[in-house]
């Protein structure tokens, strides 16, 4: 049996009369007609009758879009104009919801693209607003993550708790403890992703204080005090936000003795003391309201700060093995040596640096394990607002149709973890991979541009040996190129066998 189709949050039943492609048409058409209130779009879906005429009426609401968008074409410098049709639009979000789902995020950019409209900032807040509402517990919250996160699901979880934590312990009367996690992962693991995910759905103010920068209060220098102010204006002054802000300390790690020693190992002891003040309950935070000399000054609570804190902590491993060798009097094969970072406690943590009063304050330590290349081809093709599917959609606004075939996807994946790039090194191999489609977008205007593993191969090998590619290619004799580029005829041979595959 055909399933009911939801096309801009509206359920069409089963049997509706028309075809999934008209049925999307309509639903759009219904929500951007200036002049169909939710109520009648309701009543045109469930009335059976009105069925028989439903073409004529997707062409009536066609051709009102198409008198809207020439009207705008006139008055798109007006704008007073563009800031009433974003206005309308953001009002019929608000109409809709009271008797359909609200549309995707891709599909009110699909709907702002057909307006021209020019921005759609607020009526995106709005919709994840709402939809953020309904993730009412930590379950919930994950199952949301999950669709942005790939292959991290403890830090997804342990993130879902802290959010939901905060939302309890802002919107209550009563001082609630704070629970802090230590998230530690390489570079592109996912650490900062997962945290601004976190505060998206918060949607508090957030501030990125790099520890290797701090210094003590009375210093010259990077203090915490000077990154509340730089916070505090960010938000222009607001005392409330201010209160409930997100506190995220990056490269937590480069305040340990780990990393220095004598003065400078004090002074990094000094400012985990400072950090550790922002526990405390009932306590206020003085800083000044600005960055000049003699700056008045603000205090904000403890009560409802959010901390959360993140670094690579290299090292690490060979602490949390020693630890675990002397409790297992030696015997290896008790020990998962492969996933050493499964066992990482507060005791390794202290050892690395940290004084006993930070370190017990860390409520959840969450390793986050290295991205294999089965979760990398995952974030590429399954996660939302991945890098493909940024380009794609890049792509489609320049009259690109951009495929990749299966297996260049799977080299992308496996090369970025090859390189030690992960996640965050997409974009740079993407941008690569397309900079001469974008360089000549008009020449592909309306047709298909397909990469596949030969395009991938040649990105990577060419531009790792241009010299000796480029000797390859004027035919110079293979001894000579032994000798000039100090490698053996059988490297020679392998190296011109895979210039030859992708030339």
């Amino acid at each position: 049996m055909e399933k009911e189709s939801i096309y801009f949050g509206i359920h069409f039943p089963e049997g509706f009369g028309l075809n999934k492609i008209n049925q999307r048409k309509l639903a759009k058409l219904l929500f951007i007609s200036p002049t169909t209130s939710a109520k009648e779009a309701k009543k045109i879906i469930n009335n059976s009758k009105l069925i028989l005429v439903i073409e004529n009426l997707i062409n009536t609401l066609s051709c009102e879009i198409e008198c809207v968008n020439l009207t705008k074409d006139f008055d798109n410098d007006n704008i007073e104009v563009v800031q009433k049709n974003e206005k309308s639009v953001l009002n019929k979000l608000k109409d809709w919801q009271k008797e359909f789902e609200l549309p995707t995020e891709e599909e009110l950019k699909e709907a702002a693209n057909e307006l021209k409209m020019r921005s759609i900032d607020s009526q995106l807040k709005f919709i994840k607003d709402i939809n953020f509402r309904k993730l009412e517990n930590p379950i919930q919250i994950a199952e949301y993550l999950s669709h942005f996160i790939v292959g991290q699901q403890d830090a997804i979880n342990t993130m879902s708790i802290i959010i939901n934590e905060h939302r309890t312990r802002i919107s209550s009367t009563y001082n609630l403890p704070k629970y802090s996690p230590l998230f530690i992962g390489s570079t592109g693991s996912g650490k900062s992703y997962i945290i601004n995910k976190g505060r998206e759905i918060l949607d508090v103010p957030m501030i990125r204080i790099s520890c290797g920068e701090l210094v003590p209060a009375g210093y010259v220098g990077a203090t915490i005090s000077k990154f509340f102010t730089t916070l505090y204006q960010s938000i222009q002054c607001d005392s409330d936000a201010m209160s409930k802000a997100i506190l995220v300390f990056d490269e937590f790690d480069k305040i340990t003795k780990h990393y220095h020693s004598g003065k400078e190992g004090m002074w990094k002891t000094s400012v985990q003391l400072e950090i550790l003040k922002l526990f405390d309950l009932n306590e206020n935070l003085h800083f000044p309201v600005n960055h000049e000399q003699h700056s008045k000054s603000k205090e904000v609570s403890t009560n409802n700060l959010m901390l959360i804190f993140s670094g690579a902590f290299s090292g690490i491993e060979s602490i949390i093995l020693a630890r675990l060798l002397e409790e297992n009097e030696g015997n290896l094969k008790l020990i998962d040596v492969d996933n050493i970072m499964q066992y990482c406690e507060s005791i390794d943590i202290q050892n690395y640096g940290i004084i006993p009063e930070l370190a017990g304050r860390l409520s959840y330590i969450c390793p986050l394990k290295n991205l294999s290349v089965d979760d990398v081809y995952g974030i590429i093709t399954t996660a939302k607002d991945s890098e493909l599917q940024k380009h794609k959609t890049k792509c489609e606004l320049l009259g690109i149709t951009l495929c990749f075939t299966d297996d260049a996807l799977h080299l992308i994946a496996e090369k970025a973890v090859q390189k030690k790039l992960g996640a965050r090194g997409l974009n740079s191999i993407f941008a690569s991979l397309l900079k001469d489609v974008y360089f000549n977008s008009s020449s592909f205007f309306g047709k298909e541009f397909l990469i596949d593993q030969k395009a991938v191969l040649k990105i990577f090998t060419i531009n790792k040996y241009p010299l000796l590619f480029k000797a390859f290619s004027q035919n110079v004799d293979f001894v000579k190129i032994s000798q000039n580029f100090n490698l053996s005829m059988d490297e020679v041979l392998d190296l011109y066998m895979d210039w030859n595959s992708i030339k």
